[in-house]
């Protein structure tokens, strides 16, 4: 273009388009065709992102200015348009200046050199990068709505490469934030050329596709869909039926699940059996949640590890001898019902403070002295009694009587048991509390100082009642072998109670159910076998003992039978299955 005319310069000859050579110039007329040269239509050019942009190229290759894009110097203007043009060859004008399409690079197969075509891939160049980036965004989608693969593949490395400088930091952000956002819609792939320059980028998705999780992050389909179901992970379905996981709620998700761990894990770091976590639990010591994998109970990890700092106590070099191991003092102390709970509390309230030879020390590992201990048992004892009350065979131990003359004197004076425990064997344990106990107490000394005047009550009434009770505790003994259809016969691997006698209990009644269903199913399919070919029927009668009187058989059964491969066999199952299930449809439709 003249700059002075904004006019197009002649390129070549009007007639046969053939280069002009300065001899031809001169003598007014083509070497090729002889035609004059004075047929040339001059026209002014109307188009304004032309004119301005062939300014511009001037300005900056000739007049060493910066560009209007970007501020650029001329060596990285022209490398940046380079790269711009594998995204805009093979495209019409975008500025309107003609309706031709673009081909830019001339040296291919078939075509020619033209400073025409150059100069509007240059504006249309220009044109990409003003209102930036919705002028961007709009010739790359473009581009990858016309090509697929190896162009895809190279255009968008090259220019990759090329914007990686810190003067092209504006257009680097806006194609990270345009590779990812086609990432997340699955136009584009993870492992195309832009995610191998910059892997940090795959970092910043905000959506994932379902399979991805699955292979970077290790959780399964069904967990997926649970999490979702639960609102805990948003997770969506695309019009290709492709599923897109939210990233920042599953990385909450997951974040937030590493802090909950299994009983048998918590039973690792605390040094214990994963059985005695219930107890534990049970006492409040720790927090449990159910919404992390599936109905399993998971502990605060947080809390297991306070617990084990809280209870490893002092460390010291030798283990003195009048100290015995956490677990030995359980084996030891159950005839005083110590529990793990109520050691824990004791160590807790700083009435026992434990040694320990190893700074990372569990409970398995802490020492408690012997003498202190049994000494704190036996106030605890007296402490819990006088609080939660009397064992019957507490009564005989602080009375000092016999369990004859103890039965006699409660029934005697009329003195019921506060509570009542049954147990699952059919045992009752009679607990009276303090005021219970303080009654007996008062009835012993009026007895004491009354002994001559004491006389026993035999009436009728008195021993039908004590026949009525004996009859009744002989029954009771009847039903301590019993079995309840409750009663757990297994445990799942954290030791809870699992599964019941009556989950495992079948009835001929289900097995009737089940063949009827069967039998409806199966006459549903022979309704449609004629839409398959005889191959395909062949097959499906086979392997799903649709014959009288024949029996399942196995797909290289089949094969052999048929004289082909398992896997021809096996596609022509899915297709007949297919088939039938599009028919099923149908009807059901």
């Amino acid at each position: 273009m003249c700059t002075k005319h904004f006019v197009t310069l002649q390129e070549g000859c009007g007639t046969c388009s053939k280069p002009l050579d300065y001899f031809s110039f001169i003598q007014q007329s083509c070497m090729f065709c002889q035609s004059p040269l004075n047929r040339l239509n001059i026209e002014k050019i109307h188009c304004d992102i032309f004119s301005n942009s062939q300014l511009n190229l001037i300005k900056t290759l000739i007049f060493k200015e910066k560009s209007v894009i970007f501020n650029l110097e001329a060596k990285d203007y022209i490398e940046l348009i380079y790269a711009s043009f594998r995204f805009l060859d093979g495209f019409k004008d975008l500025t309107g200046f003609s309706q031709d399409t673009m081909d830019i690079f001339h040296n291919q197969k078939y075509k020619s050199k033209s400073s025409t075509i150059l100069a509007i891939a240059f504006s249309n160049a220009d044109w990409m990068y003003t209102s930036f980036a919705s002028h961007f965004y709009f010739v790359l989608d473009l581009f990858l709505a016309k090509f697929k693969y190896t162009k895809r593949y190279d255009s968008f490395l090259l220019f990759e490469k090329i914007v990686k400088r810190d003067c092209f930091a504006e257009i680097r952000e806006a194609f990270h934030q345009y590779c990812i956002q086609k990432l997340e819609s699955g136009v584009i792939r993870r492992d195309f050329g832009v995610f191998k320059e910059e892997p940090q980028l795959l970092q910043k998705r905000k959506i994932i596709r379902r399979e991805e999780v699955k292979i970077e992050k290790g959780v399964t389909y069904g967990k997926m869909f649970r999490l979702a179901k639960n609102n805990l992970v948003q997770m969506n379905q695309s019009n290709k039926n492709e599923y897109y996981v939210d990233q920042n709620t599953l990385d909450m998700y997951l974040k937030e699940e590493k802090r909950w761990i299994t009983k048998k894990e918590a039973g690792l770091i605390l040094g214990i059996h994963a059985a005695s976590l219930e107890s534990l639990i049970r006492a409040n010591l720790f927090e449990v949640s159910l919404k992390f994998s599936g109905k399993s109970k998971r502990i605060n990890l947080d809390e297991v590890k306070e617990l084990v700092t809280r209870c490893r106590g002092e460390l010291v070099k030798v283990i003195p001898s009048n100290y015995i191991s956490f677990h030995e003092a359980l084996i030891k102390y159950t005839i005083h019902n110590l529990s793990i709970v109520s050691l824990i509390q004791l160590i807790l309230s700083g009435v026992i403070i434990p040694v320990r030879q190893n700074s990372e020390a569990t409970l398995r590992d802490i020492y408690l002295e012997n003498d202190k201990l049994h000494k704190c048992l036996i106030d605890l004892k007296v402490r819990n009694l006088k609080e939660q009350g009397y064992f019957f065979s507490d009564l005989l131990k602080v009375f000092k009587i016999g369990e004859k003359r103890l039965r006699r004197l409660l029934k005697e004076h009329n003195i019921l048991p506060d509570i009542i425990s049954h147990y699952k064997d059919g045992r009752a344990r009679f607990l009276y509390k303090e005021t219970s106990k303080l009654r007996i107490q008062e009835v012993l000394v009026g007895r004491n100082s009354n002994k001559g005047k004491y006389n026993r009550f035999k009436s009728e009434s008195a021993r039908f009642i004590e026949n009525e009770i004996l009859m009744h505790l002989r029954s009771l003994k009847k039903t301590w072998k019993g079995v309840s259809l409750h009663d757990p016969i297994e445990t799942d691997k954290e030791g809870n109670d699992e599964i019941t006698l009556i989950d495992i209990l079948g009835s001929e009644a289900d097995d009737v159910v089940d063949a009827v269903q069967l039998k409806i199913e199966k006459a549903k399919i022979y309704k449609n076998l004629e839409i398959l070919d005889d191959r395909e029927k062949e097959v499906v009668v086979g392997r799903f003992d649709l014959e009288l009187g024949g029996e399942e058989r196995t797909l290289r059964e089949i094969a052999k039978e048929l004289g082909i491969s398992r896997s021809y066999v096996f596609r022509i199952e899915k297709r007949a299955l297919m088939k039938l299930y599009q028919e099923f449809y149908k009807a059901k439709r």
